[in-house]
């Protein structure tokens, strides 16, 4: 009868073994996977609308957005003028939009948190008209470096004084 027991005890030990090794092998796994989890930086995001002066919704604006770390990103406001950046490492972030028609935004320094969304209103101002006329000559040439000569009839204006008689110096008095 001993000999029973004997056995029975060391199954047991080989249970609890087997055992105490998948609970150590659980908990490490666990242990493994929330330390990878807490160093993951959640990531932020910056959504927005581009406007005008009047509130009025601006489609198709062109957003870009900069850090000094030299993360770029660019995206094109929808119908309703909405624009969205997701997935952004926390920083400061520069923001430019721009739109024909429009004059260019640049953004002061806008500083995105970890784990946060922020919302940002872009107004652009209506661009100033510019037209430029170019004046392009046809026909003959004429001398512009004689401030004399007379361009229609060719005489000088000495000649002509002297057709014309003397001018009066001074206005005369009425």
């Amino acid at each position: 009868m001993i000999k029973k027991n004997s056995r029975v005890h060391i199954y047991r030990n080989k249970n609890l073994r087997s055992y105490s090794a998948n609970a150590f092998a659980v908990s490490a796994m666990l242990l493994v996977i929330s330390v990878i989890g807490f160093g993951q930086t959640p990531a932020a995001a910056l959504h927005g609308e581009v406007v005008d002066e009047n509130d009025a919704r601006i489609s198709g604006a062109h957003v870009h957005m900069r850090s000094r770390t030299g993360e770029q990103r660019s995206t094109t406001s929808d119908e309703k003028g909405v624009f969205e950046f997701r997935n952004l490492p926390p920083g400061p972030y520069l923001i430019e939009a721009r739109k024909d028609g429009f004059a260019t935004l640049a953004s002061d320094k806008i500083l995105i948190e970890r784990g946060k969304t922020r919302y940002l209103e872009l107004k652009l101002k209506v661009a100033a008209v510019s037209e430029n006329i170019v004046v392009t000559a046809s026909g003959t040439a004429q001398r512009a470096d004689r401030p004399d000569r007379h361009r229609e009839s060719g005489r000088t204006a000495g000649a002509l004084r002297r057709r014309l008689g003397a001018w009066p110096r001074r206005p005369v008095a009425r």
